[in-house]
């Protein structure tokens, strides 16, 4: 367990990390609730340290606290904007999430952006957003450092430092690097370990097919072309045609270290 950023060590121990399930958090009134205080929103760059209820619950109101991004913090503000209006058929967190793509937050915060197509050495960072109802419903997107424990359970990593203010030390602490001996689908052992624990698989890099193909050439054209930009010896994960629906059909490229 560890924090990133700051004077201190780079895996200082914390109190606790956050374990989460879901990818949009949801900023709501309490159930039953006639009118609810004026809503708290943050600004585009707000860090906030937000408690473990808000990550996890969706049903209850959370007022989001906006702390100095020097001080620890789970989450970071990177897109605030209105919400249409809504109905009784409407999920407010899921028009959120609707709202704060991962290719969006991570070019606000100047990580994973792909250069023709390929992400090299990408960082655990990952898209996050919750929704605030009031008089003039928003969304927020935000960015969170994440980890998986042993059991593959994803955790958010508390940072104490803005993620573009990030030095080269602490980007390789946020490498994606685990212990998967003898696994032929290093993907499938996601456990987080420090890159220079040895052996360790490493996710090398990325590769957004999009920038490649309009539509799925299919996975004999991507294999092979997988193995030429991941490169001799890598393995390589290749995206489903549910991928491709959704618009975002990645391969991860995994190299083996020793």
């Amino acid at each position: 367990m560890r924090r990133i950023g700051g004077t201190g060590s780079l895996r200082a121990p914390v109190m606790a990390l956050l374990a989460v399930s879901t990818a949009s958090v949801g900023v709501l009134m309490p159930s039953g609730a006639t009118a609810a205080p004026a809503a708290v929103v943050p600004a585009v760059g707000d860090c906030l340290d937000l408690p473990v209820e808000s990550l996890v619950d969706r049903g209850g109101w959370r007022e989001p606290v906006a702390v100095p991004c020097t001080q620890e913090h789970t989450f970071e503000v990177t897109r605030v904007g209105t919400l249409p209006a809504l109905t009784e058929a409407d999920d407010p967190t899921d028009l959120a999430s609707e709202e704060c793509g991962a290719l969006g937050v991570w070019n606000e915060v100047g990580v994973n952006r792909p250069m023709a197509g390929v992400v090299k050495e990408p960082l655990r960072i990952e898209a996050r957003s919750f929704a605030v109802l009031g008089p003039q419903p928003v969304f927020v997107c935000g960015a969170v450092a994440v980890e998986w424990s042993r059991i593959g359970e994803l955790v958010v990593l508390p940072l104490t430092t803005a993620i573009e203010d990030l030095t080269a030390e602490e980007r390789e602490d946020l490498r994606y690097c685990s212990r998967a001996r003898g696994v032929r689908r290093p993907w499938t052992m996601p456990a987080t370990v420090s890159c220079s624990a040895e052996p360790h698989w490493e996710q090398s890099a990325w590769v957004l097919w999009t920038a490649f193909y309009d539509d799925d050439p299919g996975r004999a054209r991507l294999r092979a072309r997988a193995q030429g930009i991941c490169g001799e010896g890598a393995r390589f994960s290749l995206p489903t045609s549910r991928d491709w629906t959704a618009g975002l059909p990645w391969t991860r490229c995994y190299e083996r270290n020793p």
